[in-house]
């Protein structure tokens, strides 16, 4: 036992048989290396290269040597240590390829069997999650837009709640009497700078007229733009009329009672986006280069008059106001479309208007001036403009059944 381990003991400084000793335990000089040019081309420039420390007497690991993991570059393992520099394990470079640690597989399927549950309980291979995916996990329940399920039902499901419970307010607009509105039913005056409806030879007031007692009719006339009563008073105070020309009253209701029939009819309607014309394109008939000009200016300022609606409401069931059944129904179920929430003729569910009605206006000539007049819409109208009558007394009420003449 002596003598071998006397022979252990004469081996070479260095080798593996050599013991162990502080001369030889520390980290040799890079002067006294020649052979560790070709580790230092191979590692970082900046980074010491790894070696392995020889064994003590016993044959157990030094305590400063590295482990084996942080030894093997690229699948290749280091030799023992033998004193010599060539034994240096090469580092690999910044950006290489590394050895990536490989999941366990099984070595085949599981057995079958008729058993419902296993004999033996654990964790299966694709159920064992790394720290990896714990912080992902974790990650991903405090930002879930950064996840990949976004068109999941789940999260669909979430969105469509929100927009059912979203909050639809309603904006103050100015309330507007029956008799300002009987007011702008007349031809423009010229003397005093008011100006005719924008749509000219095709306003309603005067297609009306024409429908009714034939084309060159002197009851046909181009109806006066409509003001509200802020406006009206500063048009009365010199202050001029608004910049863009609005309709005339027969016009704003025909085309508010349009608008509202495309956006309770199209989910898609969004006013601003949605063509609003029955062709979104012209055709070219002569050569002036006016036309398709006309066309988008025409299509600009039906979107710009859809944007405003509703302008204003008004009064219902009390002096100076209008029937419920002249009013614009608008049934609950259009809260929940597109149009509604994202536009402000989301506003008809909560204000009253008037829905747009040939048969509610009547042609009249005073001094050979033609004018409108409505009739069987106002709240204190008796409805003899629509020839209807009181019900006659029961006085003159037949006899009943009982008292007729039996055969």
């Amino acid at each position: 036992m002596q003598s071998a381990r006397k022979q252990k003991a004469s081996g070479p400084p260095g080798s593996p048989g050599a013991g162990p000793s502080r001369k030889h335990a520390r980290r040799p000089k890079a002067a006294a290396a020649p052979a560790a040019a070709p580790a230092a081309s191979v590692g970082s420039p900046g980074q010491p290269t790894p070696q392995l420390l020889p064994a003590d007497d016993e044959g157990a690991p030094s305590p400063l040597a590295l482990p084996a993991s942080l030894t093997e570059v690229a699948g290749v393992a280091t030799a023992p240590s033998n004193g010599s520099s060539s034994a240096a394990v090469p580092v690999a470079a910044d950006g290489a390829a590394k050895k990536v640690c490989e999941a366990p597989l099984p070595e085949g399927p599981p057995p079958r069997t008729t058993a419902l549950l296993p004999e033996a309980t654990g964790i299966g291979i694709d159920e064992n999650y790394s720290k990896d995916e714990d912080a992902l996990n974790e990650f991903l329940r405090l930002h879930p837009m950064c996840s990949q399920e976004a068109c999941s039902q789940r999260t669909l499901q979430a969105m469509a709640g929100m927009f059912e419970k979203a909050t639809m307010g309603a904006d103050q607009l100015p309330v507007v009497g029956k008799l300002h509105d009987d007011a702008f039913l007349r031809p423009a005056n010229d003397v005093i700078g008011e100006r005719p409806c924008i749509n000219a030879d095709r306003c309603l007031a005067r297609f009306i007229a024409q429908l009714r007692y034939g084309p060159g009719t002197s009851y046909a006339f181009t109806c006066t733009e409509y003001l509200l009563p802020d406006q009206q008073r500063e048009f009365l105070n010199g202050k001029g009329l608004p910049a863009r020309r609005g309709k005339c009253l027969l016009c704003m209701r025909y085309f508010q009672h349009f608008t509202y029939t495309l956006a309770r009819t199209d989910p898609s309607f969004k006013i601003g986006e949605t063509g609003l014309g029955l062709q979104v394109f012209c055709n070219a008939v002569g050569s002036s280069d006016d036309v398709a000009g006309t066309t988008v200016h025409d299509d600009a300022q039906l979107r710009a008059a859809a944007a405003e609606l509703p302008t204003h409401a008004s009064l219902v069931n009390v002096k100076d106001g209008y029937k419920p059944s002249a009013m614009l129904f608008v049934d609950e179920d259009f809260q929940n479309l597109r149009g509604a929430r994202e536009g402000r003729i989301g506003q008809l569910l909560f204000k009253p208007v008037v829905r747009f009605c040939s048969t509610h206006y009547r042609y009249v000539l005073d001094d050979g001036e033609p004018r409108i007049v409505q009739v069987g819409i106002g709240a204190d109208d008796v409805s003899n403009g629509l020839h209807f009558q009181a019900p006659a007394s029961g006085a003159a009420s037949p006899a009943p059944a009982s008292t007729l003449g039996r055969p």
